[in-house]
């Protein structure tokens, strides 16, 4: 069993930023500890998170991308949660073997995403299962769980199965909730490629806000059924709890680990154009965790130590290993449905024939504007391409680099720094710091001088120096000169060893569904448009007053689709709507 000290005051949680100064661990930490069940009681007594999540349709094909929307709130009040910025999806199938598993940034309670189901998924339904860190706290069983048809429509589609596991259709199950959202299109019946224009009247309280999203897809009744969350969380297995505490990730991931020798120093960086460096908090003597950003991507995670050799680190799992409590269900095919089916795989065919004209799983969405490194802005940035380009650089630095100095200690050479606050107290203006920078390549440090100036310097783009301490955890450095390369992501084999390094996969950006908009000229296109989900809108706000209204066309396939608009009040009112409308004339 795995122990971790925990909060004295559960009640009262502090968000672990990265580069955080902790005066004294000791204030934030006790001795205590806890096992599961003991956990289990003490998280009881405090706020708790549930999810809801809003797929952009109940079936899909293997080989599309299923696009969703995710609601975190506060059990009890049901309003958005602040308390956690991750939530964690995983598909999983029958055997609770994972399909695929995400992680995706929560934003005041809301997240949107996408995920691309493999080619190779055999028919059958899957359960999406949907938790925060904090949730893991309680029992698996109270994770957010919900059953989905994947049919694999180039496998034979018997139509003597047993009969699926008793069930309730998404109308029957949400038919009591208040109905905070009107509804309506201009039309009933629309022809091919025509717009739509869909008005969402809100009937909320003056100070009530509604967050919502939108989707569209071909209705088909007997792909509608979805088994009941809540009688698959009931069973006759024990409760499963964790026997690890998970603090809540208010402010990015928080992960875990072990190292397998004790040492007294453990810092973890992130290399590439927005490079991260902190240190971890031991929870004791071999067990660490320390917090990642939401606004930076890393694939890859470098432990070094400034004191000891490569230390040997191991990660705990990000996602929870306790199974779902599903049940086995076997779906039942009719003629009428696998006629449907095998329509359906035509458009998904002809659409990725011309995927490079109608985005068929997104576009990539438009990037925020860029994350500063940790540093900050440095006080000297040297741009090589604006000097004479030495063969060397060595020469670089010597010839035009003012703030660095090379120096050699023994056999081994060092860089230091110029010392800021020193020189603006002397007369001398040239005093640099006893002691050796932080040296860095593309954010990754390198302590090997001689090897780094020996690198090609046309590969290095600038040369940026801090030029006063730097406090990193518990940890101080006397200056820092990170070199960046042009593609901000140059890791020879030096580098790498030097460091241990864990692969990670960072959280999802999620793409933007792409619609298309017709004019009386695109109209004509020849680009057939056969989407199966024809719209998709995640993260929609409207308030008393003000209609939220959309415009999204038709695409080339007739058929009755289904307007679902899935979402949550501020006053903690689950909003579920749906509309139907007909598309007619030209393909079936």
């Amino acid at each position: 069993m795995m122990f971790i000290k925990v909060l004295r005051q559960i009640e009262v949680i502090l968000p672990l930023y990265w580069l955080i100064l902790v005066s004294s661990p000791h204030q934030l930490w006790c001795q205590e500890t806890l096992t599961g069940n003991e956990i289990s009681k003490k998280v009881g007594t405090t706020s708790q998170e549930e999810i809801s999540v809003h797929t952009d349709k109940p079936y899909y094909l293997a080989g599309e991308t299923l696009w969703f929307s995710v609601y975190c709130t506060e059990k009890g009040s049901a309003k958005p949660s602040e308390l956690s910025s991750v939530v964690y999806l995983e598909i999983l199938d029958q055997s609770n073997q994972v399909v695929s598993q995400i992680g995706v940034k929560l934003d005041s309670g809301i997240a949107n995403g996408q995920l691309m189901l493999g080619t190779d998924l055999a028919t059958g339904y899957y359960w999406l299962r949907a938790y925060t860190a904090w949730m893991r706290n309680g029992q698996a069983q109270d994770f957010y769980q919900q059953a989905l048809w994947i049919i694999n429509p180039l496998t034979e589609l018997s139509e003597n199965l047993v009969q699926s596991a008793s069930s309730s259709t998404t109308k029957d199950r949400l038919e009591n909730q208040t109905n905070l959202l009107e509804v309506s299109t201009d039309q009933e019946s629309y022809h091919l490629r025509e717009a739509v224009k869909l008005a969402i009247e809100p009937q909320l309280s003056d100070s009530e806000v509604a967050y919502f999203s939108v989707s569209v897809y071909p209705f088909y009744p007997q792909l509608e059924v979805i088994i009941d969350a809540d009688k698959n969380r009931i069973s006759q297995q024990p409760a499963s709890l964790t026997d690890q505490m998970f603090l809540p990730e208010t402010a990015g991931p928080i992960i875990y680990g072990r190292i397998a020798e004790p040492i007294d120093k453990l810092m973890v960086s992130i290399g590439g154009k927005e490079p991260r460096l902190g240190e971890v908090l031991w929870t004791d003597s071999t067990e660490f965790l320390f917090q990642l950003s939401t606004e930076v991507d890393y694939q890859q995670l470098f432990f070094w130590s400034p004191e000891s050799a490569l230390p040997q680190v191991t990660l705990n799992p990000v996602f929870d290993p306790r199974p779902a409590q599903i049940s086995e269900i076997i779906p039942k095919f009719d003629s009428s449905t696998i006629a449907f089916i095998e329509k359906q795989s035509i458009n998904v065919q002809v659409s990725n024939l011309y995927a490079a004209f109608n985005f068929t799983h997104g576009k990539t969405s438009e990037l925020e504007n860029s994350v500063a490194p940790f540093y900050g802005v440095p006080e000297y940035q040297y741009l090589l391409d604006d000097y004479t380009r030495f063969p060397s650089l060595e020469e670089a630095f010597r010839e035009y680099v003012r703030y660095v100095s090379l120096k050699r200690n023994g056999s081994q050479l060092q860089m230091h720094v110029w010392d800021h606050y020193a020189n603006n107290q002397s007369i001398a203006n040239n005093i640099f710091f006893d002691d050796p920078a932080l040296v860095l390549l593309d954010g990754i440090p390198v302590k090997n001088i001689d090897w780094l100036l020996n690198q090609d310097p046309l590969l290095i783009q600038s040369v940026e120096i801090v030029t006063k301490r730097y406090l990193v955890g518990n940890q101080w450095f006397s200056g820092l000169v990170n070199l960046s390369s042009y593609d901000q992501n140059l890791l020879p084999d030096e580098l790498l060893t030097a460091h241990q390094v864990v692969p990670y996969q960072d959280l999802q950006n999620p793409m933007e569904f792409h619609h298309p908009q017709y004019t009386d000229e695109s109209t004509d296109s020849r680009i057939p448009d056969r989407r199966n989900t024809l719209f998709w809108q995640p993260r929609m706000t409207t308030s008393q007053g003000h209609s939220a209204d959309l415009i999204f066309f038709t695409g080339d396939v007739t058929g009755i689709y289904k307007i679902v608009i899935h979402g949550i009040s501020s006053n903690g009112q689950l909003i579920h709507q749906y509309h139907y409308i007909t598309v007619e004339g030209g393909y079936q």
